[in-house]
């Protein structure tokens, strides 16, 4: 499950983006994750980026001298792990530079290029190891190539001798390099107190975690523990972190040997002054027990967490994991009541336990998940499959065309030479369970339904060759096109942020999967599910296409109408910022007026120019917005939206320049 906060912010920001576009209009789509994924049939592509952006700016200069003194000294370049994909439509180049307040470069500044920075909104789990890292040369810079376009992407700067910096809402453009607004680097403000026991001792040698990552502290533990700064106290319990970036809210994990761990409250770092925070700790208490099932049996592995249910008093965050006698044993609590939360993945989990620290004989019963068993068969020949992957599908209530989403969790591998397998179902309901296999079409087995206390009836998948599409992209010349892109998608399927979000929980029931046309202009996409599909067609050189209402048929070759790219428009200017200069790392987006059609986006140089083009015809809202950063205004973008907001209309072929913006303080 995704934080409920995020999902709330998302939904507000959505929200406010709809009423300022005046109701009928999409808002700008969101992106998948950094990964690039490889579909699950035997076609030799690359998979799509359903969120790639046909946008391009062209002719942005590198910075002259810079670039020759990159050539000079070399900075580390980082490159996403896509194989030798650096020619194929959907990636890009980015460049930037790291300085000071006045100017001067900073090197060895480690500079990530994510997309789950502290303003981006996601719903997929964050996934730290698609992020890409680059460190600064001499003449502090850095360079990212070969990265997946995408509009969304945030770059984050940090020196140990400076705070942390970050640009939002980075983009990269398919075949293009960015040149980044500079990032700055300053020194930051100091947290520092002193730590004591409720006797007023001074605590030496506690560890203290500071994570500015409120959303991930409160969700993700781990992943806190990943981006924190850690620090001990000296003899006397002091501690300080230094160059702590202002502006935001910060928490500190406390531990100490002996003592009850907490965390504290959110605390805010102003701009104008350090922060001192004194922390005062209680000696440790302990809670203990045993974990079982409902039928008796120890369960080993279970984590248990403590949390501590006074809000008055600072938060805990202590847990462990129950041995193999299903034994249990925190140490490290405070004293006070506590909630007992109970994690295993083969059973229910459970949050109903209450305990006083204290209490060495906490019982945890939990109930085992149902499960689901079978085995993956070949249709024709009723013979195992030996290597497969399965998962869970469930189905959507009254859905059309038997239209059901995935749950990505439950997908796993086996080798089986009897093709056997066994699924643990996460809640009582209706499912199916789907096979993946090379040389397979996905499969689906019958419907079943679980209840919980019992496992489901054993299944068969029964798994088929599917049907195949074939056909060719060709220019509104009539010349063939190679290197174009066919992605397949369920007819459900919608090209913007509300179906991007769902990612590979989205309903449908065709084979989501890319390939490239040959020097022919030809494409073939074999082994896809019988459905109803959409083919979006993209090029680097021409406008976006999609192709509707295709139906694939077990066991049939269906010959697809060629596809005409048409040359699309372009359209260029210059944003102003509110001092009336050329803004650098301002955003340009043109929605379309009309329903499922692709929304634009291009950034500007450090020239404050943009460019868009291979612009479908047709009428847009076009805005311009500037750069964010952790302590504007959560509402500048729609203000800038509001204030800036024109509709354009374009022919394809056309070429629509001077369409600049200036934006202003109100």
């Amino acid at each position: 499950m995704k934080p409920l906060l995020v999902l709330i912010a998302v939904a507000a920001a959505a929200a406010g983006l709809f009423f300022v576009l005046q109701g009928g209009d999409k808002s700008p789509q969101d992106g998948q994750g950094l990964a690039v994924t490889v579909s699950n049939t035997t076609v030799d592509a690359p998979a799509e980026t359903t969120t790639e952006d046909e946008a391009s700016l062209v002719g942005i200069s590198t910075g002259g001298d810079r670039t020759e003194a990159a050539t000079q000294v070399q900075p580390t370049v980082a490159t996403q792990q896509t194989d030798d994909l650096s020619a194929v439509l959907g990636f890009g180049q980015l460049t930037g530079l790291v300085t000071d307040a006045k100017g001067q470069p900073i090197q060895d500044a480690k500079v990530t290029l994510t997309r789950y920075g502290s303003q981006s909104f996601f719903f997929d789990d964050i996934d730290r190891s698609t992020d890409v890292v680059a460190t600064t040369n001499s003449e502090g810079v850095y360079a990212f190539e070969r990265v997946e376009a995408y509009d969304g992407y945030a770059l984050i700067a940090t020196h140990p001798d400076y705070s942390r910096t970050e640009n939002s809402n980075v983009i990269i453009q398919d075949g293009n390099q960015t040149d980044a607004p500079a990032l700055v680097l300053v020194p930051g403000r100091m947290i520092h107190g002193i730590v004591t026991d409720t006797g007023g001792n001074a605590v030496p040698n506690a560890t203290l975690k500071l994570n500015e990552n409120m959303m991930m502290a409160a969700f993700d533990g781990s992943q806190a523990d990943a981006e924190a700064v850690t620090t001990t106290t000296d003899k006397l319990g002091k501690y300080e972190f230094k160059n702590v970036s202002p502006g935001q809210n910060y928490v500190i994990e406390v531990s100490a040997d002996g003592y009850g761990g907490i965390n504290t409250p959110p605390l805010a770092v102003l701009e104008t002054d350090d922060t001192t925070h004194d922390i005062k700790l209680e000696v440790a208490s302990m809670l203990a027990g045993l974990v079982t099932s409902t039928s008796g049996e120890v369960i080993q592995g279970v984590t248990i967490q403590a949390y501590l249910v006074d809000k008055s008093k600072p938060s805990t965050n202590s847990s462990t994991v129950s041995d193999e006698t299903g034994y249990f044993e925190i140490t490290d609590i405070p004293p006070g009541d506590f909630q007992i939360v109970a994690r295993h993945p083969l059973f229910k989990p459970d949050a109903r336990s209450r305990a006083k620290s204290g209490d060495m004989n906490v019982t945890i019963e939990l109930e085992p998940l149902p499960r689901v068993s079978g085995r993956i068969v070949d249709f024709t020949t009723g013979a195992p499959l030996t290597t497969f992957e399965v998962q869970l599908r469930q189905p959507v209530a009254g859905g059309q065309n038997e239209l059901s989403t995935a749950d990505p969790s439950t997908r796993m591998t086996v080798k089986d030479p009897e093709g056997r397998f066994e699924l643990v179902v996460p809640r009582a309901g209706d499912f199916m369970v789907e096979g993946i296999a090379p040389g397979y079409a996905n499969s689906t087995s019958e419907a079943f339904t679980t209840v919980m206390g019992a496992n489901a009836p054993t299944i068969t998948v029964r798994m088929t060759k599917g049907g195949t599409l074939t056909g060719r992209v060709v220019g509104s010349n009539g010349q063939p096109l190679a290197g174009a892109t066919v992605a397949t998608h369920d007819k459900e399927w919608s090209d913007d942020l509300f179906w991007q979000s769902l990612g590979a929980g989205a309903p449908g029931s065709a084979t989501e999967t890319t390939v490239r046309t040959g020097d022919d202009g030809t494409y073939t996409i074999p082994f896809l599910t019988p459905a109803s599909y959409q083919l979006v067609v993209r090029h680097r050189d021409y406008a976006q296409e999609i192709m509707k209402d295709l139906t694939v048929t077990e066991g049939q070759t269906s010959r697809v109408a060629d596809c005409v790219l048409p040359v699309g428009a372009e359209l260029s200017g210059t944003i102003i910022g509110p001092g009336g200069s050329p803004l650098a790392g301002a955003t340009v987006k043109m929605f379309p007026t009309t329903p499922n059609a692709k929304t634009y986006t291009a950034q500007t140089n450090k020239n404050g120019e943009y460019r868009i083009k291979n612009v479908r015809q047709g009428s847009y809202k076009v805005h311009a917005t500037r750069p964010r950063t952790a302590a504007d205004n959560p509402f500048q973008e729609n203000i800038d939206l509001k204030n800036t907001q024109r509709t354009v209309t374009v022919q394809n072929g056309s070429n629509l320049a001077g369409q600049d913006f200036k934006l202003t303080d109100r």
